[in-house]
């Protein structure tokens, strides 16, 4: 069931898991008194939850720009929870003691403790979502893809512009220089024994 509160999403579902998940350890006790290595006793261990059913409550808060605060996802178990576990226990090498009452016992009401210190109304875990509820600054279509086509365009028409001006000047400065060349090249400056002939003139012979 969901509802809104105050501006806040909210929703209610029942949980139910058979399964078995067991995380196992294999460790050593060590006595260092009266001497170091006065007796190393083995001890292995397996805790399986076999058992979980209960009601999960989940509120997402959205942002709050005046105060600061981003996006949240707030989740919580009611008190009528059930958990169970299966744990045994291995203690000693020769003699060993297997499934010990005590230990299942203690490791039992240790998760129990453990769990509704963190997810069992009234406490709760409150996880930060960055950008995950719907903001206007990351909304996106209508008019602003127009003004960024538009603006993609205008830039897209400037720079055939300025590539055009450059290949017209690039144009100009090259016949230019050519023009000079082909001055330079037809003009030359006359020689002392250049001879010009003239219209109407005799040759004169000098010889004796």
């Amino acid at each position: 069931m969901t509802h809104r509160e105050g501006g806040t999403l909210q929703a209610r579902m029942d949980v139910d898991l058979s399964d078995m998940i067991t995380l196992a350890i294999e460790t050593k006790l060590l006595l260092n008194y009266p001497k170091r290595l006065t007796a190393v006793l083995p001890v292995a261990l397996a805790v399986s939850v076999v058992r979980f059913s209960g009601t999960l409550a989940i509120s997402f808060i959205p942002s709050n720009p005046s105060r600061q605060t981003g996006t949240k996802m707030v989740f919580t178990f009611l008190d009528d929870y059930r958990l169970d576990f299966s744990i045994r226990s291995l203690v000693g090498s020769r003699s060993r003691l297997q499934d010990v009452p005590k230990i299942a016992q203690l490791i039992e009401s240790r998760l129990h403790r453990w769990f509704d210190e963190r997810c069992v109304e009234p406490r709760f875990q409150e996880i930060p979502l960055p950008s995950l509820w719907p903001r206007k600054k990351n909304t996106r279509g209508g008019d602003e893809i127009i003004a960024d086509v538009e603006r993609s365009m205008s830039r897209a028409a400037k720079s055939r512009e300025a590539a055009a001006r450059n290949s017209r000047h690039g144009s100009v400065a090259s016949g230019a220089r050519q023009h000079s060349a082909d001055s330079l090249r037809f003009r030359r400056r006359p020689r002392s024994d250049d001879e010009f002939p003239m219209p109407g003139s005799l040759d004169v012979d000098d010889s004796p």
